[in-house]
């Protein structure tokens, strides 16, 4: 025989479900009343005033504690509750350029908040049916390119815009040739070679980088949508190929249209300066004072890829107008033995500024003066000590690269006058072009002035062979003539 249960209480003694407290429901067998809420829904009916002091009826099929609560789901309400980032330290390796370097790569978090709406006592959901927090909703749209969120409010009008711009994982490097693509910065050297991820670059640094008159790459779609026939002044269907596709046909859009065309601001909105030039010309005067600390270029004030010619400031020299898009390079390199353990090193620093040097719409040509000795300490470049490649455009000077190598020489001094004054003097150099030397080697020039003795005792005493004057004195009117004619000059020795 059972005994009735008898505890002197009216109370459920069940937990509440939505925290620890004791449910407060006045039916002490409320557990088994929930079991079938629609039979015993008279029982389960509950009358009470709420915080307005008007009287609530409710069914409670579930054990409560009588107080309000705070909802514990996560917002659902659309848009972004908030968004911050993890930083987490990378390193590229590339095992066939066999360049190593670290970036930062920066992972999304999507910050749900949890829903702030209170619910009522007596109540197991407040009557909200969305989950909502107090937080200003974001717009959930990704930059196509990076994957950021856009940062301005959800449903907002106008395109897209990211305050911050993180690594482009969804984008890959395409090049004209099948060769390393070289990025130079104040952060590290970067090398890539077509088809490899761009994730350690950003949609920022990049547009900013390329700078006037760049341009996106999109492949053509062809016919009435290609994109010259869309935007037929800010967009060209690309004759190239590129690697590594090169069998796809590409469109070249501008930078602020191509942005625009997938409804986002370019990532430099927020630079007025930029946003302004981004689209000009990047044609300017090439005089080399443009190229001192905190000198601007003069651009011409047209748009990219306009007809006709070019329109720059001559107020804004304080010289003559050299603006023909010509810049010529010579590098004046000593290739005897005594370079031999960092002539490997010079070669890729050379290979580095050549590549880097690929600027649209610039003609830019590359010119090598090898020097050893003179007779008769070296022979191998016959009387001159000399080997000289004149202007070839980037192929060729990479080609010539590759050849050289690190033999001979002699005594410690070396054809150093000579071949400055050959590189000055017997080069196809062109009027008005930008003209830069970058002399590389690791000895002085003959001439006891420069301390350091020649096998040959004439030589100590006069220099160079090759010339009448004393070395040093010719070597100071040489830069004079250099400096006179607009011609960069690098520093003559390491």
């Amino acid at each position: 025989m059972e005994e009735d249960h008898l505890c002197n209480s009216d109370k459920c003694f069940e937990k509440c479900a939505l925290c620890n407290k004791q449910c407060s429901f006045n039916k002490h067998d409320h557990a088994n009343l929930i079991l079938d809420p629609i039979k015993n829904k008279q029982l389960l009916t509950l009358k009470y005033l709420n915080e307005q002091n008007c009287e609530v009826e409710v069914i409670v099929d579930t054990h409560l504690c009588g107080e309000p609560h705070q909802c514990v789901q996560l917002c659902k309400k659309e848009g972004i509750c908030n968004i911050s980032y993890l930083i987490e330290q990378k390193a590229w390796i590339s095992n066939e350029l066999k360049r190593k370097f670290n970036y930062n790569f920066y992972k999304p978090q999507n910050q749900q908040q949890k829903c702030s709406i209170l619910i009522p006592k007596w109540q197991k959901m407040h009557k909200e049916q969305i989950h909502q927090c107090p937080q200003q909703r974001r717009c959930n749209q990704k930059c196509p390119e990076c994957l950021s969120f856009c940062s301005k409010d959800y449903n907002h009008e106008g395109k897209h815009q990211a305050d911050t711009h993180r690594n482009k994982e969804q984008c890959i490097f395409l090049n004209k040739k099948d060769d390393r693509i070289s990025i130079n910065d104040t952060i590290n050297q970067r090398s890539y070679k077509a088809g490899e991820s761009a994730e350690p670059e950003n949609c920022y640094d990049s547009c900013l980088r390329q700078g006037r008159a760049h341009f996106h790459l999109r492949e053509c779609q062809g016919g009435d949508l290609c994109t010259q026939i869309l935007f037929p002044l800010e967009a060209r269907h690309s004759k190239s190929q590129f690697y590594p596709f090169i069998n796809k046909q590409y469109d070249e859009i501008l930078c602020k249209k191509y942005w625009n065309s997938i409804n986002w601001e370019t990532p430099h909105f927020n630079k007025l300066n930029q946003q302004n030039e981004i689209d000009l010309c990047n044609y300017a005067c090439s005089h080399q004072d443009h190229l001192q600390v905190n000198k601007k270029m003069n651009f011409c004030t047209k748009k990219a890829w306009h007809e006709g010619n070019h329109n720059i400031q001559k107020s804004n020299c304080q010289h003559e107008l050299i603006y023909n898009n010509k810049i010529q390079i010579c590098f004046t390199v000593d290739t005897t033995s005594s370079m031999g353990e960092v002539f490997g090193q010079m070669k890729a620093s050379v290979e580095n500024i050549v590549n880097s040097l690929k600027i649209q719409d610039f003609d830019t040509k590359f010119a090598i003066v090898c020097y050893k000795n003179h007779p008769d300490e070296e022979f191998s470049y016959g009387k001159s000590g000399l080997q000289i490649y004149d202007f070839v455009n980037q192929a060729g000077v990479l080609e010539v690269i590759k050849q050289l190598d690190a033999k001979g020489g002699g005594d410690i001094p070396e054809n150093v006058i000579c071949a400055l004054f050959s590189s000055c003097q017997e080069l196809n150099w062109q009027k008005q072009s930008l003209k830069i030397i970058i002399h590389i080697g690791d000895a002085p020039p003959h001439g006891l002035e420069y301390g350091v003795k020649s096998n040959s005792l004439l030589w100590t005493l006069n220099g160079c062979p090759c010339v009448e004057l004393k070395g040093l004195i010719f070597l100071i009117n040489l830069i004079i003539k250099i400096q006179n004619t607009s011609w960069l000059n690098a520093p003559l020795f390491k």
